[in-house]
């Protein structure tokens, strides 16, 4: 899951310029829609597709000097459990036990 750090920001930023930063103000200020900002505000689901345009114009807007300060990626519990293992017991319960990245094709198991 996909995580947008949006109020956070926006609450930074309030209180950096000391002033109220409704939805409508950034919209006017960045020219994204106050639809677009409300879909973002709301999470992944209701987002949608999300375009580079309006993560770089959000990254100038909020001054950041990384999408990870914009943008955080949550691993699903089941992906977490599986990566306990270790990436090779994941792999090899996927593939079967003969599967290696850089085996050639004239290689056998």
């Amino acid at each position: 899951m996909i995580r947008l750090h949006f109020d956070l920001l926006r609450f930074q930023k309030e209180e950096r310029e000391r002033r109220k930063l409704t939805l409508r103000r950034i919209a006017a200020e960045t020219g994204l829609s106050v639809d677009t900002l409300q879909r973002l505000r709301k999470g992944p689901q209701a987002a949608g597709r999300v375009t580079y345009a309006t993560l770089d114009t959000l990254c100038r807007y909020f001054e950041l000097d990384d999408i990870g300060q914009l943008l955080e990626y949550i691993r699903p519990a089941d992906q977490v459990d599986t990566e306990a293992k270790g990436p090779a017991s994941a792999v090899s319960s996927q593939t079967g036990p003969c599967w290696r990245p850089f085996r050639s094709s004239s290689e056998n198991c």
